[in-house]
Order: C-alpha cells, then structure tokens, then sequence
C-alpha cells in the first residue's frame, strides 16, 4: 500500500480472492474462533485496506467497538489495546497453523492499514509499461482516429473491470455478514392450553441463547412472534424479518414426556438445514434447549467453536424453579395488568426455589416497571421496588445484559444519574443486551444526543423489525427534534401492526394539537374515546386538545377534575403540558415539580418540549431541569 492508503500497484486487487480465503481461514481457526470482535476487527481494517480506504481511531472505535460519538481515543485505549492483542495473534497464527500459507496478512506497529505479502510471487507488472523510443512521423487523419478509438475502447473495459471487480467484492464482502435467524414459536401440541407457556418460553430462551453465542445475527422475540399460528410461508416470513434461516418446532407430551420437534429452515426456499426430535423429561429441557441452540449455530457458522465450558442460557439444577420461571415470563408477555402480578408472584416462588437462579429477580424488575407503564402506580414506586430485584440479578450474574440495561434507565429515569445509567447502557450494549439499544436510544433522546438516538434505533429496527416498543421511542426522537411528518409515519407504521395500539393513535393526536390542526385532532380522539374511554391518555388528550383549539374553560375543568382525583396513574407531567398550552405558569411548574417528585420519566422531555419554550427563563424551571440532571450543575 502507498502512503495514502490507496493501492500503490495491481497486487491487492490480484489477489483479493486469496486475501479473503486466507482472512475466513484465520478467522475461523482456534486463535481467533473464541474472540468474535477481534474477528470483526480483522475483517474490517482487510476490506477497508482492500477497498483503499484509509482509516482512524476513531472511525474503528465506532464502527467496530459501537462507540458513540463522543469516543475519545484519549481516554478510552479500545482500539489500541484490542489491535495490539489482534497483531499477537496474527503472529501466533503464522508461527503455527499458518506457516506455510502462501499469502500473509500483517499489521505494523503504530497502524491500522494492513499489509499483504504474496510468497513466490514476481512484482506486479507497471499499469503503462515502457515504449519504444517514437520516430519522427507524421500522424494521419486515420490513424488519430484510430488511436482515439482504441483509448475510448481501453477506458470502457477498464470502467467495466472495475464495476464488475467493486461488485464482486461487494457480494463477497454481503457472503461474509453473518447469517441471520429467527426463531418461531414453538407450537403446542399437547393438547392442553395450559402448556401454552412452555412453547413460547422454550422460543424466548433460545432466541436468547442465540443471541449469547454472538456468532449469528438474531431477529428478536417480538418481531418473531408476529407470525405466531399463523401458518405464513417460510419464505415471506424470511422477507418480513430479513432473516436468513427459521428456527421452529413443536412441544407434545406423551405421559410425564416431552416430546420436542425443532427444525431449522433455509427462507430462500424451505429447504431443511437440520433438524432432530428430542424425548425428555421435564427435568431435561434446559439441556435440549441448548443442545438445539448449538445445532442450529454449527449448521449456519459451522468453524463456530464451543469450549466444553460455554455457557448460552442461565440455567438452574432445580427444575421447579424452571418451570415457575417460565410461567412468569409467559405471564410477563402478556402484558396485562392481572398477568404482571402474576409474573410477579411466580417469579418470586422461583426464586425461593433456587434462590441463586438470576432469570426470575430481572423478571421481577420488569414487571413493576410494566406496572407503573399502565398506570396502575407510581414510577417512583417501580423503582423503589424493582431496582433491588434488578441489583440481585446482576450480583448473581454480572454478565446478565438485560439486566443491566433496566438498571441504566432506572439509574437515569429514578435516579437522575446521567454518567452512571450510560456507563451501563454501554456494558449492556457490550453484553448484547437485545434492550439496551431501545432503552439507551430513548435516554439520548432525552439529552439532545439525537444522532447517536438515530443509530440505536436503526440497530434496533434490524435486529426487531417488527417490534412496536422501539418505534414508540423512535417517535419520541422524532418529536424532539420536530421532525414531524417522520413521526406521523411512525406512529403510522405502528397502527399497521397493531391497529388500536393507544400510544400510536396518542401520537397523531397530539401532533394535529401541536399543528394546531384541530379538525385532525377531533377526529383522531374520536377513535381514542371509542377504544379508551376510561384511560387517563384520552382524557389528557381531550382537554389538552381543548386548551390548543380555543376552548379554554373546557380544558381548566378538566385539570380541576384531575386535580381532585388525582391517582397512582395520573401523568402531572401532562397535566403541565395543558396548563402550559393555557399559559398558566404557576400551574405549570407545581405540575412539572410533581411529575419530577413522582420520577415520572416524561420529566427527562423538559429540555426538548417546546411547550415549556417559554419558561425556560423562569429559575425555577432552571433549577428543575438542573435537578433532573438535564443541565450541567454550576
């Protein structure tokens, strides 16, 4: 390579089949099996290298390691510190299993432009190799057209070489992305409603264990399981997830047996990659779960390694315990009030069961955080009660990602501690968390980190594509960077999946009030009165919609009513948002102080809500927003 980065002559592009034969060889040999980033920076710096691209730092730190924006190389060693280690190991693979390769990849110290040695090879030939010295001559009119001709023709094939040379390489470089896997719900064929449970928990807990291992690119649970008994076509399912094999099975039982049937399904055309039947004993499904996991991983990534140590799913020696916890979960997915006690209630007897099993205290966590999302108490009272559910789980398991991604928003949203919640979004992220993407995007948000937001969600959209949580958060995005329309075909897209999804039909509303188009708005809360007449989001968005469209005694009834009878649900930082809207000051700050004293996780809006524009000079709004942690302390 020359000093620029570029290639200096035709070797790189001569060799670039051998080059990339060579890099899936080091990649998958034992060196480097076991260490899937260092993998990831290997084959990033030798496309780039061969792209002629030239790169930095930072540009490894974030596209590689998945820094945000602010990564400073000055502070944090990453980058070096993993290189040198990847350098070692390149040296370690030549020394050995490598030694006799005809083509060697090496990076210099102090760089991160690689260089490639082809053994036996003779110097690539100059682009324009030398002519004979010209004798004086006159050129005719024939043989300038000619020469023109020739040059025109010469630089077409050359264009053509090169296109066809970059398209290649780009499919090779796609050939190479991981495979993509979805897992399907697992059907009950028991015959009993009642063992519904474990179908879609075996689903959720391979869906984790795929994920754990690193090596596939995984479609998470709640896009997967859109298709739940749906009976849709393998390859439209594939398309829909952008996955690139299935995962499905079916749970039946004969006496105290289970019987499971698990088969992995290319999407391209359905054609049958493996597949086994498993008869067990209750006591056995975690082993089968596993033993699935890793069937499906060495049918897709078959060089993937497996130490006889490796662990992809928390497991427990009590198989009660188990099975309490999968009814907890299953009653946590349900997402209903009744079901989130439940879950609650089992979780717990698990835990007295195998009281050092991590599963049931996270799912606790999420389940008082769930309660206070439907109103039916206060997120202050969610936290006091799930962050010590949330804190055992991670004493238990410090690996547990999901775990520590709740821990970061409730140390944000209840704690108001930026730098520590995203020290945690960040080793959630590291973990492969499949929430910490949503929940640290929203965070960003929050804070004006708005294109750092925008990658997360994308990440998410990938992976989840049909999920609905995140795109509520994405909306959240929108709105405060007042990209409006975008916002109204999110909460659109929403609507398309789930087509009386509250918090979608919420959206469009409050966006006409916002544009002050209240025909819009009359006509989008007609939908939320006929569906959700009794909830506290449609009475706010009736009197908020009264405030913005001239009817401003209606709307300070309705905040006295509210006023009066005030419940664990009620949103005070809504009730600023109306009073605001009526210019009330007074009224609006003792409500915003209400919502902070309750950690009602709207407060973390104040800083991007334009509502509150004009009282951002009031210090006592100063002083909220300082408190919350939204402005740097003097």
């Amino acid at each position: 390579m020359g000093p620029t980065g570029k290639p200096s002559n035709r070797l790189e592009m001569a060799h670039a089949d051998e080059i990339l034969a060579l890099l899936d060889a080091i990649a998958t040999s034992p060196v480097l099996a076991t260490a899937p980033r260092r993998v990831q920076l290997l084959r990033y710096l030798v496309n780039r290298a061969l792209a002629g691209e030239v790169v930095n730092e930072y540009a490894i730190g974030v596209d590689v390691f998945e820094r945000t924006e602010s990564f400073d190389p000055r502070t944090d060693s990453i980058v070096r510190t993993e290189t040198s280690r990847l350098r070692q190991k390149l040296k370690e693979y030549y020394s050995a299993k490598g030694r006799a390769d005809r083509v060697r990849i090496e990076l210099p110290v102090r760089s991160y432009t690689p260089t490639f040695v082809i053994l036996g090879d003779h110097p690539a030939p100059a682009l324009d190799p030398p002519a004979a010295l010209p004798t004086e001559t006159r050129e005719t009119g024939s043989q300038r057209k000619l020469r023109i001709g020739v040059a025109v023709v010469l630089a077409a094939v050359a264009i053509v070489g090169a296109i066809l040379w970059a398209a290649r390489y780009r499919a090779k470089e796609a050939a190479r992305q991981p495979p993509s896997i979805a897992v399907l719900p697992f059907l009950n064929l028991s015959g009993d409603p009642a063992k519904d449970y474990l179908g879609d928990s075996i689903t959720d807990e391979l869906t984790g264990a795929l994920a754990e291992a690193n090596t596939l690119q995984v479609v998470a649970r709640t896009s997967a399981f859109q298709f739940k008994n749906k009976g849709a076509d393998v390859r439209q399912v594939g398309r829909a997830l952008n996955a690139t094999a299935l995962l499905e099975g079916s749970l039946g039982q004969q006496g105290t047996r289970f019987r499971i049937v698990a088969q992995l399904i290319r999407a391209s055309d359905g054609y049958h990659l493996w597949s086994e039947t498993f008869d067990v004993q209750p006591a056995d499904l975690q082993r089968v779960e596993v033993e699935i996991a890793r069937n499906a991983i060495l049918a897709l990534t078959p060089s993937t390694y497996f130490s006889n140590r490796a662990e992809l799913i928390m497991t427990t020696a009590n198989p009660e315990a188990h099975d309490l916890y999968l009814r907890a979960r299953h009653a946590l997915f349900q997402d209903k009030p009744d079901d989130l006690r439940t879950a609650i209630t089992l979780a717990k007897q698990a835990i007295e069961k195998d009281p050092s099993y991590p599963l049931p205290y996270e799912t606790i966590g999420t389940a008082e955080g769930q309660l206070a999302l439907m109103t039916l108490q206060t997120q202050k009272t969610a936290c006091e009660l799930g962050s010590p559910w949330i804190e055992k789980a991670i004493a238990l398991n410090p690996r547990f990602g999901d775990a520590h991604a709740i821990h970061a928003i409730g140390t944000y949203a209840c704690k108001w501690d930026w730098p520590s919640a995203e020290a945690e979004f960040k080793l959630a992220v590291d973990l492969g968390s499949r929430k910490a993407h949503s929940l640290y995007g929203w965070s960003l948000a929050t804070r004006g980190r708005f294109v750092e937001a925008e990658n997360h969600f994308q990440i998410v959209k990938k992976s989840d594509p049909l999920a609905i949580g995140p795109r509520q958060n994405h909306c959240v995005l929108l709105i405060a960077q007042r990209k409006y329309e975008d916002a109204k075909r999110e909460a659109s897209y929403i609507l398309q999946l789930d087509s009386r999804s509250i918090f979608a039909q919420g959206i469009l509303s409050w966006l006409s009030i916002i544009e002050h188009n209240c025909p819009a708005a009359d006509s989008q809360i007609q939908k939320l009165t006929e569906w959700y007449p009794k909830l506290p989001i449609t009475t706010f968005t009736v009197a908020w919609s009264a405030a913005a469209c001239g009817r401003p005694e209606e709307a300070r009834r309705y905040l006295d009513q509210l006023d009066k009878s005030a419940s664990p649900g009620t949103s005070f930082y809504q009730l600023a948002m109306i009073s605001a809207t009526l210019a009330d000051a007074n009224r609006t700050l003792a409500y915003l102080r209400q919502a902070a004293d309750n950690r009602e996780q709207q407060i973390m809006y104040l800083k991007n809500e334009p509502l509150f524009d004009k009282f951002r000079s009031d210090p006592r709004l100063v002083s909220l927003e300082r408190q919350v942690g939204l402005l740097n302390p003097n």
